[in-house]
C-alpha cells in the first residue's frame, strides 16, 4: 500500500489497513503496457481488491499484448467490478487478427472465468471488441450481472455474436450497447436471446441501445421485448432513428419517414408495469399528428402506469404534443374533467327529470289512466244503475200485474223469467266490462309505476358513475409519480410554455427535474406564465431546481420553491422584457434566499421587440436589482448578451456595482453588499464600454472582496464573540477611508 502511495496510485483503505471494500482507481493518466505490468506484479501479491478502475489509461493497442496483465488479474479473487474503459484494447476473430489476439483473448477469459461466483460488473466500452468475444466472456464467466460494451463499433454479426452470449448468461441484469452499429438483424438476435432466456427476462432491468441506427424495424423487436417484459425498470433509445425506415437493399439510399415503430414502442410500454424510466431523444418526429399521438400514450403512462422519467428531448415535438402531454399532468385537467363529469350528471339527471314529467303528462292524458280510466269506470257504473234501474221497474209491474190478476200467470212468469235473466246478463256484462276496464287501467298504472321506477334507476346509475369517475380521477391523481422530465431542444412555442406553466402551477406530484431549454417561446408573455409558476407559491410539488433545467433534492412539500437552486434559462431568445419579468420574479419571491446559480447566457436581454426602440438596458437592471438582495447567488452567466450602445453598457455597469460593490458616502461605507456572488461571466457582452466605468466597477468590486476578507479574519480572531460579524450590518467596526483609492482601516 505505501509502494503504491508513493508511486502516485490511490489504493482506498483505512491507513493501509484495508476496509470491507477496498478500490483501486487510477483512471485517464497514461498508465500504458509498461505501468500495467507493473500492476500485474503486485496483483500477484493476492491484494484484496473489490473494485478495480483503469479506465482511460491506453493500456492497449493494435500490436500491443496485455495477456500478462489480464492474467494477473485471476490473482484477485475477492474482485467484483472490473472497469477497462477507454484502453484501446483490440480483440477481434477474424483470420488475419486471430492469431495476433489469441494468447490476449485466452488471458482474458482466464482471468474471468476465475471469478465466475464474485465478479459482477465488466466495463469493456470504448474499446475495439468484438462480439465474439463478448460471446466468450458471458459464456465464460455466467454470473455477470452489468455489462457494458458501448462505443466499441460492434455491427449486426456482433450483435448475433452477443445474443448467443446472452442466451447462455444467468444473471445479467444490466446491458449497455449504446454508440454502437448495432442494425435490425443484431438488435432483433439479442432482443430474442432475452425473451427466450426465462433467468435474464426475469432480471434485466437496463438497457440501453442508444446510438445504434435500429430503425422502424429494431423498433418492432424492442417493442415485442418490452411488452413481454415484467422486470425492466429502464429503457435508453437515444438516437436510434426509430421513426424512419432505414434501407435494407443496396439500390434504396434514402429512408422512408414511418414512425409506426416509435409508436408501437410507447403502446407496448402500457403493458409493462414495472419500467420507470424511458428515454426516446433525438429521434426526430416531425409529424404532428404523430407526435401527438406519442405525447398522449406517454401522458397517459406517466399518470396510469409506472413512469417516472421522461426523456423527449429533440424529437420537433410541437405545441399540441406538449399541450396533450401536459394534459393528462397538470392539476387543471382533473378540474376540467371533474366539472365536465358533474356537467354531464347535471345534464343527465335533467333529461331524467324531463323524461319523467313527460311520462307524467302522458299517462295523465291516457285512455285508461289515472283521470280517464276512473272517469270511464264511473260512466260504466252509472249506466249500469240506469239499466238496473229499468229492469228493477220492469220486474216491480211485471209482479204487480200477476198479483192483480191483470196478467195470466204463466204469462207473468215468463215475463219475470225473462227480467231476472236480462239483469243477470247485464250485471256479467257488466262485471266483465268493469274487469276488463280495471284491468286496462292497472297495466297502465303498472307501466307507469315502471318507467319511473327505470328512471329512478338510470338516476342512481349516473349518480353512480359519477362518483366512479371521480374516484378514478382522484385515484390517478394520488398515482402519478413522474419526478424528471426532459423536453427541451423541441419546436413548441408560447402556447406549449403555456400549457407548461399550469403543468408547475397545479401540478400535484413530486415532480423533480424538468428540462425546457432550447425552444422557442422565449417572448415577454411566455416567460411571464413561466416566471409566474416559478414565483408563485401555490405549486404543491418539491420543484427545487429550474434549468428550465428544473432539479431537485426532493424536499418536503411546505418548502417547495423555496428550495429553487439553480435556474438556467440560457440560449431561450429572451429579450429585454422578458429579463424585466424575470427579475421582478425572482426579486420579489423566496428565490432571492436560496437561489445559487442564474445561467442568462445566448439570449437578447439588451434588444427588445419595439420597432421604435432597438434596445433597453432596463432588463439588466432588473436582473442586477435582483442580485442585489440574493443572499446566496454564487455564479450568474450573462455572457453572449451583446450590448450595442455604449451608454447602455456603462448603466449597466452602474447596475452591476450598486449590487455587487460597496457604495460610499462621504469617506464611508453607506451600503455593504449581501450577495455572495463568486463567479461573473460577461463575456462578449461589450461590458464595459469605456475606462471610467471599467475602473469604477474594478473599485467597487475589491472594496467588497476586501470587506468580505477583513471579516473573516475578525471572525476568526474573535471565535468566542457572543455576535457573529455580518458583512450586511453596517454598524460593523469596518470603515473603508477614501472614495477612489480603496484603503481599509479598522477602528
Amino acid at each position: 500500500v505505501d509502494h503504491l502511495t508513493i508511486h502516485g496510485w490511490h489504493l482506498c483503505g483505512d491507513g493501509g489497513r484495508f476496509t470491507s471494500q477496498p478500490q483501486l482507481r487510477y483512471c485517464h493518466r497514461g498508465l500504458g503496457l509498461r505501468g500495467a505490468n507493473h500492476f500485474a506484479v503486485h496483483f500477484r501479491d493476492h491484494l484484496p481488491l473489490v473494485e478495480l478502475n483503469l479506465a482511460g489509461n491506453e493500456m492497449g493497442s493494435e500490436g500491443v499484448d496485455l495477456s500478462v496483465f489480464f492474467m494477473s488479474i485471476s490473482h484477485l479473487r475477492h474482485i467484483t467490478s472490473l472497469n477497462m474503459s477507454g484502453n484501446n484494447i483490440v480483440m477481434d476473430k477474424e483470420k488475419n487478427m486471430r492469431s495476433k489476439h489469441a494468447t490476449l483473448q485466452a488471458s482474458l477469459l482466464m482471468g474471468l472465468r476465475t471469478h465466475h461466483r464474485s465478479l459482477r460488473h465488466v466495463n469493456l466500452s470504448h474499446n475495439r471488441i468484438k462480439g465474439a468475444i463478448v460471446e466468450a466472456i458471458l459464456k465464460s464467466n455466467n454470473g455477470i450481472e452489468d455489462l457494458d460494451m458501448s462505443n466499441n463499433s460492434l455491427g449486426n454479426e456482433d450483435g448475433v455474436a452477443m445474443a448467443r452470449g446472452i442466451a447462455m448468461s444467468k444473471h445479467l441484469k444490466a446491458l449497455r450497447l449504446c454508440d454502437n452499429k448495432l442494425g435490425t438483424i443484431g438488435v432483433y438476435a439479442i432482443a430474442a436471446a432475452i425473451r427466450n432466456n426465462k433467468r435474464v427476462r426475469a432480471r434485466l432491468t437496463s438497457l440501453d441501445l442508444g446510438g445504434n441506427p435500429l430503425g422502424k424495424q429494431g423498433a418492432d423487436a424492442i417493442a415485442e421485448l418490452v411488452s413481454g417484459n415484467s422486470s425492466l425498470l429502464e429503457l435508453r433509445l437515444r438516437s436510434c432513428e426509430l421513426a424512419y425506415r432505414l434501407p435494407t437493399e443496396i439500390d434504396k439510399l434514402m429512408k422512408e419517414y414511418d414512425a409506426s415503430g416509435l409508436l408501437k414502442i410507447t403502446g407496448c410500454l402500457g403493458y409493462n408495469r414495472s419500467l420507470t424510466a424511458v428515454d426516446l431523444s433525438q429521434n426526430a418526429c416531425p409529424n404532428e399528428m404523430d407526435g401527438k399521438r406519442l405525447s398522449d400514450q406517454l401522458g397517459r403512462l406517466a399518470t396510469l402506469g409506472s413512469l417516472t422519467d421522461i426523456n423527449i428531448s429533440r424529437m420537433q415535438l410541437q405545441d399540441e404534443a406538449i399541450e396533450c402531454f401536459c394534459s393528462h399532468l397538470f392539476e387543471g385537467t382533473r378540474f376540467v374533467a371533474l366539472r365536465a363529469l358533474e356537467k354531464d350528471m347535471q345534464h343527465s339527471l335533467l333529461r331524467i327529470d324531463e323524461d319523467i314529467r313527460e311520462e307524467e303528462a302522458h299517462y295523465v292524458e291516457l285512455e285508461y289512466g289515472p283521470v280517464k280510466g276512473e272517469k270511464h269506470i264511473q260512466a260504466m257504473k252509472a249506466r249500469f244503475e240506469v239499466q238496473q234501474e229499468e229492469l228493477r221497474t220492469h220486474r216491480n209491474a211485471a209482479e204487480c200485474g200477476i198479483k192483480q190478476k191483470r196478467v195470466l200467470p204463466e204469462h207473468g212468469e215468463a215475463e219475470l223469467n225473462r227480467v231476472r235473466k236480462l239483469e243477470d246478463q247485464a250485471f256479467v256484462r257488466f262485471k266483465k266490462q268493469l274487469t276488463i276496464m280495471e284491468e286496462q287501467c292497472r297495466s297502465e298504472d303498472l307501466r307507469h309505476d315502471t318507467r319511473l321506477r327505470h328512471f329512478e334507476e338510470k338516476r342512481a346509475t349516473v349518480q353512480e358513475t359519477y362518483a366512479r369517475e371521480k374516484r378514478v380521477l382522484h385515484t390517478v391523481r394520488a398515482r402519478c409519480s413522474l419526478t424528471a422530465l426532459n423536453i427541451e431542444g423541441n419546436a413548441f412555442t408560447g402556447v406549449g410554455a403555456c400549457a407548461l406553466s399550469k403543468l408547475l402551477l397545479r401540478h400535484n406530484v413530486t415532480l423533480a427535474r424538468l428540462h425546457i431549454g432550447g425552444n422557442v417561446w422565449g417572448r415577454s408573455k411566455a416567460l411571464s406564465t413561466i416566471g409566474s409558476a416559478i414565483g408563485g407559491s401555490h405549486y404543491p410539488g418539491v420543484l427545487t431546481r429550474v434549468t428550465t433545467t428544473l432539479n431537485s433534492a426532493g424536499l418536503p412539500l411546505h418548502r417547495v420553491w423555496a428550495s429553487m437552486v439553480e435556474l438556467d434559462l440560457s440560449n431561450c431568445r429572451l429579450v429585454c422584457n422578458d429579463a424585466c419579468v424575470l427579475g421582478n420574479v425572482l426579486k420579489h419571491s423566496e428565490h432571492r434566499h436560496c437561489l445559487e446559480r442564474l445561467n442568462l447566457s445566448k439570449n437578447f436581454l439588451w434588444h427588445t421587440t419595439s420597432d421604435r426602440v432597438r434596445g433597453d438596458p432596463s432588463g439588466f437592471n432588473e436582473l442586477f436589482g435582483f442580485v442585489k438582495v440574493a443572499e446566496r447567488l454564487l455564479e450568474l452567466d450573462v455572457s453572449y448578451n451583446f450590448i450595442e450602445s455604449s451608454k447602455d453598457a456603462d448603466s449597466v455597469c452602474l447596475a452591476i456595482g450598486r449590487a455587487l460593490g460597496v457604495m460610499m458616502f462621504k469617506g464611508k461605507t453607506h451600503y455593504l453588499p449581501i450577495c455572495p456572488l463568486q463567479r461573473l461571466s460577461m463575456e462578449q457582452c461589450g461590458l464595459p464600454a469605456s475606462k471610467d466605468a471599467h475602473d469604477i466597477l474594478l473599485r467597487n468590486l475589491e472594496r467588497t472582496w476586501a470587506i468580505r476578507f477583513f471579516h473573516k479574519t475578525l471572525e476568526k480572531a474573535w471565535p468566542n464573540r457572543s455576535e457573529k460579524f455580518d458583512p450586511r450590518d453596517t454598524r460593523m467596526p469596518l470603515t473603508i477611508v477614501g472614495r477612489t483609492d480603496g484603503d481599509i482601516a479598522l477602528q
